[in-house]
C-alpha cells in the first residue's frame, strides 16, 4: 500500500480520510493539533517495514475528513471506534499524539475489547494533567493558547496573520531547538486555510467549556476519556524538552490505569517527538506492542 496516497471511508456519518500502509497486525495512529495525519509518515514507514499494517486518519474537521456539530473528546473516541469498525478490523494497537493521546485513553477505557495495547505521546492522562496544571504556573503559561481559543473570533483573526506565523511559532516553541520540516508545516497551514477547518479545530478546545459542542449521546465516552480507568497496557512517551506539556504533568497519572502503565521521558526531544526522532519512537512502540 502507498502510505502517501490518502484514502476515504464512510464511518459514523463522516467521510474519513486516512493513510494506509503495510500488512500485518494493525497499528492505529491518531494525530493532534496543529497537525495532520501525514505527521506520521516517517513513523508509518518504520512500523510497516517491521511487519505491521498502519492506518492514520485525519480527525474530524481536518480536511479531507468531514465534520458535524460536536467536537468533544467522547465524539472523537466514537469516530475512532466507527473508523476501526468500517475498516473491518477487530483489534488494534492504538498510538495517539496530543489530542490523539486522549482518543487512545478513551479507547482503552471504553473499548478495551478492540485495543490490545496503547501508546500515548506528549499528553498525560487528564486525571493527572488537570490536577497538576492548577498548581503549576509554568504549565499555565504554556497553555495560553487554550484560553486564547476560548475568545470568540480572536484566534480566527490572529492565527492567519503573517502567513500563519502563529502555527510555525507554536511548533518551534513546543519543540525548542528543532526545525520543523517546512513541507509539512506548509501542508498543515494549507489544511487550516481550507473553508471550515480552522473553526473545527478550534471547536475541540471550545468544547472543553461549551456544552453545546458536546454530544449528550456520547457522555459516557467523554467520561471514559476524562476519568478512565484505562484497561489496556499503556505506554506514555514524553519529550524532556516539551514546551507545550511538561513531563512533570504526568505525576500521579498511574491512578487512571487498571492495566500496566509506564512513563518514558525521552531526552533531546520536545512535543513532536515522533517527527524529531522517529527511529527511537518506532523502536519504543514496537517493543510495547510486542511485549
Amino acid at each position: 500500500m502507498n502510505r502517501a496516497a490518502p484514502r476515504t471511508i464512510r464511518a459514523g456519518g463522516l467521510d474519513i480520510g486516512y493513510l494506509d500502509d503495510g500488512e500485518g497486525p494493525v497499528i492505529l495512529l491518531v494525530h493532534g493539533f496543529p497537525d495532520i495525519a501525514t505527521t506520521f509518515v516517517p513513523l508509518m514507514g518504520r512500523l510497516a517495514a517491521a511487519g505491521h499494517r498502519v492506518v492514520a486518519p485525519w480527525l474530524r474537521g481536518y480536511w479531507p475528513t468531514t465534520a458535524e456539530r460536536y467536537f468533544d473528546e467522547g465524539t472523537l473516541v466514537a469516530d475512532a471506534m466507527a473508523f476501526i469498525e468500517a475498516l473491518g478490523i477487530d483489534r488494534v494497537d492504538a498510538v495517539g499524539h496530543d489530542w490523539g493521546a486522549d482518543v487512545v485513553y478513551g479507547l482503552g477505557a471504553a473499548r478495551p475489547d478492540s485495543v490490545r495495547t496503547a501508546v500515548a505521546m506528549a499528553v498525560p492522562h487528564t486525571v493527572a494533567l488537570r490536577a497538576n496544571r492548577r498548581r503549576a504556573y509554568r504549565q499555565l503559561q504554556r497553555s495560553f493558547y487554550i484560553w486564547m481559543f476560548q475568545v470568540p473570533g480572536l484566534a480566527e483573526t490572529v492565527m492567519p496573520e503573517a502567513d500563519w506565523a502563529f502555527i510555525g511559532n507554536l511548533w518551534r516553541d513546543w519543540s525548542p531547538g528543532w526545525q520543523p520540516p517546512e513541507d509539512h508545516l506548509r501542508a498543515v497551514v494549507e489544511t487550516l486555510s481550507r473553508p471550515g477547518v480552522l473553526p473545527a479545530t478550534l471547536s475541540y478546545y471550545r468544547a472543553l467549556s461549551d456544552p453545546g459542542l458536546r454530544d449528550p449521546g456520547r457522555a459516557d465516552l467523554l467520561a471514559a476519556v476524562e476519568a478512565g480507568p484505562v484497561q489496556v497496557p499503556t505506554l506514555l512517551l514524553m519529550g524532556a524538552n516539551d514546551g507545550c506539556v511538561g513531563p512533570e504533568m504526568a505525576e500521579g497519572a498511574d491512578t487512571a490505569f487498571e492495566a500496566d502503565y509506564r512513563l518514558e521521558v525521552l531526552d533531546g526531544v520536545g512535543h513532536f517527538l515522533h517527527l524529531e526522532d522517529p527511529d527511537r519512537v518506532a523502536d519504543l512502540v514496537l517493543r510495547w506492542v510486542r511485549r
